[in-house]
């Protein structure tokens, strides 16, 4: 076996045989008889020991390939080396969005090139001024810097932009939550009207009934009224028994009120009717009473348009 003293003597330039890995010598000028085969760097019968070549640390760390296949005469002193890639893992751990930012940002909306901000978009997506300003971050132009992801949606969180965008649309909201309420409003107003106008209808019928049969309306209105009731009219059943006392509309204020509106509808319709008539006459008389006040009765007759006498 080698004295291990040689390996420390002058070396010889070696070029390695195998094509793959073949490097030329620094020395241009060395003669073919100086190339020694990599074999003989291991024969025992040799006496003269040459280096082992070695493969630059560059080469090793961009390289994916394996060296084997050493000769099997080496024995115990064939070398294997294996190197693995490093750039190929490198390149199969993308990074990509992260789903908890979206749980602590509800406002991130992920697109196929990055994310964006909802509000942001919303707000300022025809805005040209602002787009403009912000170079179309987060609202036209998506964010795809995923290693700072998380530095970036605190960076835009905190903005001016972002703020007023929350806040614009926040009151847009508001103001369609407060004029949807106004309107359901408004529409539960005009049902309760139009309820209260029938109600009413209802019990002017009473109070003309009452009049027309020369029937005191003061002290009868609420028992006809409670008489329709009992046959069976369900809106005036369902006011008398929901109304507050004070809101029956059957007290002697609201007839008499009753009365002076009927009064008012009466002439408007009697002096309708004459004026439309061809033919009318007149009678009047004076009359004086025990107080000895004077007064004047005008009676009137006439036929309208449809041959009714009046």
């Amino acid at each position: 076996m080698a004295d291990i003293r040689n390996y420390f003597k002058p070396q010889k330039k070696v070029r390695k045989v195998d094509s793959e890995h073949a490097e030329e010598s620094t020395d241009k000028n060395t003669a073919d008889s100086d190339v020694v085969d990599i074999d003989t760097m291991f024969d025992e019968s040799s006496e003269e020991t040459v280096p082992i070549p070695t493969i630059p640390a560059s080469e090793i760390a961009h390289s994916s390939r394996e060296i084997t296949g050493a000769p099997e005469h080496l024995g115990d002193r064939a070398i294997y080396c294996s190197v693995k890639s490093k750039t190929a893992d490198r390149n199969s751990t993308k990074l990509k969005f992260n789903p908890e930012w979206k749980k602590e940002n509800p406002w991130i909306k992920v697109v196929e090139n990055g994310m964006v901000c909802s509000p942001c978009f919303e707000a300022y997506s025809n805005d040209a001024n602002v787009i403009k300003k912000c170079h179309g971050a987060w609202v036209t132009v998506p964010v795809s810097n995923w290693k700072k992801g998380k530095e970036k949606i605190k960076s835009h969180r905190g903005s001016l932009l972002h703020r007023n965008a929350v806040a614009l649309l926040e009151a847009k909201k508001q103001a369609e939550k407060q004029g949807h309420v106004l309107q359901l409003a408004s529409e539960g107003m005009s049902k309760q009207r139009e309820e209260n106008r029938t109600l009413i209808k209802k019990l002017l019928r009473v109070v003309y009934f009452l009049a027309k049969q020369r029937i005191a309306h003061f002290t009868n209105f609420e028992g006809a009224v409670e008489l329709v009731v009992e046959c069976g009219d369900a809106e005036l059943q369902k006011h008398m028994s929901l109304a507050a006392k004070n809101a029956t509309y059957i007290s002697n204020q609201m007839i008499e009120e009753y009365v002076q509106a009927l009064g008012t509808w009466l002439e408007g319709e009697i002096l309708a009717s004459l004026k439309e008539s061809e033919f009318f006459c007149v009678l009047a008389d004076e009359t004086t009473d025990v107080a000895t006040i004077e007064e004047l009765s005008v009676c009137a007759r006439w036929l309208d348009s449809k041959g009714h006498w009046f």
